[in-house]
């Protein structure tokens, strides 16, 4: 009984992804996987939840040529003070809408309204499908949606020994993978720093932030971490003051430590 359970299942999540690859073969999003003419030769800021504006950051601003925001941080009251740049800005979503544990509500006309039409998938996960059809019936052609390819998106999941990605993580990767001629960090720490308030509440207390993630067992943001300071070898990724401060310190697994979690 079991087994047809679980045959059932994994008939209906390739039903559910194959009705959402079709879905965008039919659609304005169906040639949206080629993110360089966005970030090739591109001076780019990726502005996190974990930092506070600063002055490195202002500079940085001043310098880019496009501001990459992620999950809720188009709904920040800084979101002002970085459109103030006149830079062109962008939003990197995982497209759940939870507001406790997804990555929170996408307005329509609150987006619209700042500006944001462009919205960037970084995760090509069929058993996630359903996240995009959800986005794709409610919002239809009112963004233009840029999803990351397969074959892309494998080097990043081997690169984390098949974990899914955070957003922010993925983010990073999706753009340096395309060529960025630099990419400034702020306010991404891989969950070893608390998120600001403005942010949420889901990410502020660490430990509970920790214990969240290993219930899902779908993240491991220790590999995250150890596959980011890979790409930080390669060059072209500049690191704000928080983080340079966090990558000094000595390495430290902070997920999956207890043997109930192993």
């Amino acid at each position: 009984m079991k087994y047809v359970v679980f045959i059932l299942k994994s008939l209906l999540n390739s039903l559910m992804s194959a009705r959402v690859y079709l879905l965008l073969k039919r659609s304005r999003f169906s040639n949206s996987n080629n993110w360089n003419i966005f970030f090739s030769i591109k001076k780019v800021v990726l502005i996190g939840p974990a930092e506070e504006y600063n002055t490195e950051l202002e500079e940085a601003l001043k310098e880019c040529d496009i501001i990459v925001l992620v999950n809720k941080g188009y709904r920040v009251p800084l979101f002002d003070k970085f459109n103030s740049f006149g830079k062109k800005m962008v939003l990197f979503h995982c497209l759940d809408e939870n507001e406790i544990g997804g990555c929170g509500g996408l307005n329509k006309q609150e987006l619209l309204a700042k500006g944001i039409t462009d919205i960037f998938y970084p995760l090509n996960e069929k058993k996630l499908a359903h996240n995009v059809l959800a986005f794709l019936k409610k919002h239809k052609t009112d963004f233009n949606l840029y999803w990351i390819g397969r074959t892309e998106y494998k080097i990043l999941k081997n690169g984390i020994f098949g974990f899914v990605p955070n957003t922010g993580f993925a983010a990073l990767f999706g753009i340096h993978h395309n060529g960025c001629e630099w990419v400034y960090v702020h306010g991404l720490t891989f969950h070893r720093t608390a998120y600001l308030p403005e942010y949420g509440n889901d990410g502020e207390d660490l430990k509970r932030n920790i214990e969240f993630i290993e219930r899902a067992r779908n993240h491991n943001p220790d590999m995250d971490w150890k596959f980011f300071l890979k790409l930080h070898g390669k060059g072209r990724i500049r690191t704000s003051p928080l983080l340079t401060k966090v990558m000094a310190l000595p390495y430290k697994q902070l997920f999956y430590t207890r043997k109930h979690s192993a």
